[in-house]
């Protein structure tokens, strides 16, 4: 039995399965990082913060305008930063509330080590 375990030859019962020790890392290997895009295309950021319009526009309460955000996604996909600017959220409580609900946003992961996007909210 302790040959069949480390040496993963035979059984006895002559079923011929073999028992064959896998490294438990090579079932989990992570994704190579040369494989990740440099930088998130405009599809991931688009995919990444399209989805938060809605809660965007709940922010605004009733209140319409553009909300330009520049953001800083770090390369593991985290928001690192975020600030709203534009009439008439800048400064204010809805544009706070706003910022936060960007920093939830999740991209894909790449290369660099951080990248930069300014992305408008068009609120009505």
């Amino acid at each position: 039995m302790l040959d069949q375990a480390l040496g993963g030859r035979p059984n006895r019962e002559g079923t011929g399965v073999e028992a064959r020790a896998r490294p438990a890392a090579a079932a989990a290997a992570p994704a190579n990082d040369a494989n990740l895009p440099e930088n998130p295309s405009r599809q991931d950021v688009a995919r990444a913060l399209g989805p938060l319009s809605s809660r965007i526009r709940a922010c605004a309460g009733d209140q319409v305008g553009l909300a330009l955000s520049t953001i800083v996604v770090n390369g593991d996909g985290s928001v690192a930063t975020v600030a709203v600017g534009g009439s008439p959220f800048g400064g204010t409580p809805q544009g706070a509330c706003m910022e936060g609900v960007i920093r939830t946003a999740r991209f894909s992961r790449f290369r660099a080590t951080t990248f930069r996007v300014s992305y408008p909210f068009n609120v009505r």
